[in-house]
Parts: C-alpha cells; structure tokens; sequence
C-alpha cells in the first residue's frame, strides 16, 4: 500500500475496518544483541490498516522551493559556499557543530534536511562558512525574526550571532566583485517529538468480528498474513484472517470439537493451534476456517517455534515441557519453578551468530501457584533458563513487540538505532492495570522503564491481553530539489528500505498495531489503534 507522507487528516471511518496486506519480512534488525540472521516469529505481520489520510506528515522537509537563479557555471565557483555549519553552543545543544547542512549553489539552498530538536533556540546562533575561492564580501539578510532583523557582514564579523526563526538570506559576493548569488539559509527544527510514539485519535479501527459487541479476540501473526479469533456476543466465533494478497478481512464463522479457550491462540509456520476448556490440544491448518482434535492433553501452551508448538503437559512423567509434532531434535524437559503457564507476553523467536538454532524469549505471566511474574526465559531448542538480571515488575496479560529506539552514543549530533523490545499492558500484582511503557535493548535480559515519549496516550484506556502486531507501510515524499545535491548522505537510522526516482522517494515505516484487550470494567476493547514512531514516518535523508 502506498500512502503520501503528505496526506490530509481527513478520515472516512467506514474503510478503517479494511486492512491491507504487505511484506511478510520482520522489522526487528541488527544491532549489539540482535545478530545477523531472521526472526522466524517476532509478531510482524503484513498489514496496512489505515487509508493514506492517517499518515503523518513528514518533519524533516528542506527549505521552501527558490526560484533559480541566473549564475552561470563558469562563474559559480566565485561564489561558491562549499561548507556551512553552525558554531559550537552547549548552551542550545550538544553538538551543534556537527549538525550536517546540504548547500546546492545552483539553486542558492543551504538547510539542514536532518532537523534538530523540537523547541531547540535558534535564534542568536554563530554560523561557520567556508567558500571555493576568497571573496570581497558575504552579508546576511535577516527579516521576519523573533529575536532580530537587518543585517549582518560574515566576513568582517565571523562570530556575530544570526536570527533563524525568521527568513535568512546570505549574499556573497566575488574577489572582483562582478559575481554574486544570495542563499537561502534555512535551519529547520522538528515540529513534532521525533522519539515520540504517536497514536492517532482517530486511527483506529474495530475489531473484524462478524457481530457487534464482542466478547474476546486473540490475533496472531501467520505465515501470510494474520489471524484474529474472534468470540462473538452470541458465543459464536469468527476467524477473520488477512493475506498479503487480499485488501480486507475475510470474516468466517468457525466451529470447534469443544469449547476453545482462545486466549491461548497460538501460530507455527504451518499452522495454528489453541486449548479447549479440558486442555485438548486443536489444530487448524487452514488460518482458523476447521479444526481437528489432536490427540494430545496439555496444561498450557508456550509458542510456536518454527512448525512446532511448545507447551507444559502433565502426567506420569511429571509437569514437563513437550511439544507437538514429534522431532527428534527438540526435547522434553522438566518445568522449571517459577515458569508461567499463562498470561505471559507472547513468545519470539530470533536467530543469532553464536546458536545453531532460534532463541526464543517470553516474558511476565502467571504460574502454577498463581503468583506473577516479570522474568523473562529463553529457550535454545533444547532447555529453558530464566535470563532475567533486571527483570520487569510482576505482570500478567501484557504485550511484547519488536520495534526500534534511537539514543545518542557520540559526542557528535547523530543518533544511534537499536532494535528493542517494548512491552505495554497487562495487569500488576496489586490488580491494577499497567499503563508504563517497557523496554529491552538486550532480549529481555533487562528491562527499563521507558521514556513518557513511549507511553499510550490517555485516549487509548489501559488494557490487560491486547496482541500488538508490527506492519510496515510503503510511504512517499517529494524529493524536490534534492536530486542535485552533489553529495548524497545515508542517514543514521536508515535500516528500513527506501528507493527513489529522483523526483519522489518511497519507504517503509513500522506502524504497531494494538488488537483488543480486556478494559478495567472487565469488557473487551473492540478497536484496533496504530501508532508509530515519529522519526520512522519522517522522509529518508540521503
């Protein structure tokens, strides 16, 4: 789906029930911890699921459009400015003076593409210039500002502040003073929180149920698109599933040997699977549309792991961790104290360089004795461990997601990503619901409490058993007057794919997808909300 990073804000909420397909391939990239490799089942779905007036529009757009002016090239070196930055202040921002200006002299452009901070003071900054050849003058102009206008001789007065909340040109004039060209100057400051997780008021859609009103839902990542079981206010249920193919949801009423419980939904690469009320196990291979018993009686259910389902089940041989189909490689092991069998944060897969097979993790949930838990355990194909150094506080009914943080590792102006793992919902110890934000840059081996620029906003309620699913969205954006820059620039943070025409350039954001959960009153939350985070719908700048 290709949507405009321009869009309107105007919304027709009778298409917001449609989702859309779109890549099948996981957003979780590579850092310090996250090796190369693919994650097989880290919630990352192919949907789209807003029309292109949600988008939000982007914030790191260049200066406004200049008519060309009549230099010619045998002259332009005259006056060529062939570096421009700002002067160091720490008193405004640190690194100021490696903040990266784009200068175009054919057009007489000089702007940072790659915005500062919302709120950053730009209005008495030293600027540092250096030109092709020596030249007999170079003035500011400054109109429309806040602080000061008129102007101001660069060249006899190199450390003289300069007023960029107003319009800024800069005329420099040749040694022999028969050239000239005036700049542009533009230094663009973010509008909007970059770190910022924004949830859209109105982006938001109900739940694909066949009925109004329903009781639960649980959604699942699948093979080729998604999955959401729903129990409908008639007890009836319905599986709507979403294919990379198809536009919409595709509602069909589904029946089950035995009445499922199906918050223990659960997908492999094959197929999906979920537990009656007795603990029978029930497969569906066909995304949810008939179910067949087989066989096998466990106590809970722990993941898919590539084309297994690993789950707890009991008997002679003790409570024990097993699995379905039988393999040879996986193996039976006794279950640890300690271990949820209910409620955790979904379980992910991953691959590294340093295990020959998937590392999987799940987090939080309820074990046997009902007390909560916030450890997080990881499986190697083999065993289970808990990992847990700085574990999260005790919860049941949350929700874990890849995604992406920035944070600054350099003295320099420039951010580093991270893939992480962000955990919102569920329910405390003391009954409460969990409106704080959690993240991992380590696989769960800690966690934090993230920033306030994470947290859900007041307009989506605090819920316990959402499922949060990842997408990305194909964007667009002008690229004009960016295809003569003479020096083409990967920004940090690039890790998505992009492409351009040289007139327009497309690319991929990571939207969360917020599926259901269980309100404080103890009712379902019947809406689907999408957010992302700012800086990810923000143009490339390269």
């Amino acid at each position: 789906m290709r949507v405009s990073a321009h869009a309107a804000s105007g919304i027709d909420n009778s298409i917001l029930n449609n989702l859309t397909a779109k890549t099948l391939t996981s957003s979780v990239k590579t850092n310090r911890y996250h090796q190369p490799g693919s994650l097989l089942r880290a919630a990352v779905i192919p949907l789209a699921i807003l029309p292109a007036a949600l988008i939000m529009p982007a914030c790191n757009k260049e200066s406004d459009d200049e008519p060309e002016q009549t230099t010619t090239a045998a002259n332009i070196n005259s006056v060529a400015v062939t570096s421009f930055s700002l002067q160091s202040d720490n008193s405004v921002m640190r690194g100021l003076d490696s903040v990266f200006f784009s200068i175009d002299s054919k057009t007489g452009i000089i702007f940072n593409a790659d915005s500062l901070p919302k709120g950053t003071d730009i209005k008495k900054l030293k600027t540092k210039i250096q030109f092709y050849n020596s030249i007999s003058d170079a003035e500011y102009t400054m109109t429309n500002g806040s602080h000061r206008t008129g102007t101001s001789n660069y060249r006899t007065s190199p450390n003289d502040t300069i007023d960029f909340t107003g319009d800024v040109h800069l005329t420099v004039v040749s040694l022999d003073g028969n050239h000239s060209l005036t700049y542009r100057v533009k230094v663009n400051v973010h509008q909007m929180d970059p770190d910022s997780l924004a949830w859209g008021e109105t982006a938001v859609a109900t739940l694909p149920s066949r009925l109004s009103s329903p009781r639960d839902q649980k959604t699942v990542s699948l093979a080729d698109g998604a999955l959401c079981l729903v129990e409908e206010a008639d007890g009836t249920f319905t599986a709507s599933t979403i294919s990379k193919s198809s536009a919409v949801w595709d509602k069909k009423k589904t029946t089950f040997p035995s009445k499922p419980d199906i918050r223990t939904l659960c997908a492999t690469s094959d197929a999906v699977y979920l537990l009656d009320a007795d603990g029978n196990l029930i497969k569906s291979a066909d995304s949810g549309n008939t179910w067949s018993v087989t066989g096998i009686k466990w106590i809970a259910i722990t993941g898919g792991y590539d084309n297994f389902i690993l789950g707890v089940a009991g008997g002679q041989e003790g409570i024990r961790h097993t699995h379905y189909p039988a393999s040879s490689t996986l193996k039976e092991s006794p279950l640890e104290p300690g271990f949820p069998l209910s409620g955790t944060a979904g379980f992910h897969t991953f691959v590294n360089r340093w295990a020959p097979l998937p590392t999987g993790i799940l987090c939080g949930g309820e074990a046997s004795d009902g007390t909560l838990t916030g450890a997080t355990w990881a499986f190697d194909g083999s065993k289970w461990c808990d990992i847990s150094e700085t574990p999260l506080p005790p919860v049941t009914g949350a929700t874990m997601f890849p995604y992406y943080a920035f944070r600054k590792t350099s003295t320099k102006w420039e951010l580093t990503e991270f893939s992480v793992w962000l955990l919102i919902g569920g329910r405390l110890s003391d009954g409460s619901l969990n409106r704080k934000t959690y993240i991992s840059y380590d696989n769960g081996i800690h966690w934090r409490e993230a920033s306030s620029q994470l947290t859900l906003p007041d307009f989506i309620p605090p819920v316990a058993f959402p499922d949060a699913l990842v997408s990305t969205v194909e964007m667009t954006g002008s690229l004009s007057g960016w295809s003569r820059l003479p020096a083409p620039r990967i920004p940090v943070g690039a890790r998505l794919k992009y492409d351009t025409d040289g007139e327009t350039v497309t690319w991929e954001c990571p939207y969360i997808y917020l599926f259901g959960g269980i309100k404080a009153d103890g009712q379902l939350s019947p809406y689907v909300w999408r957010g992302a985070l700012n800086r990810l719908t923000f143009r490339p700048i390269f």
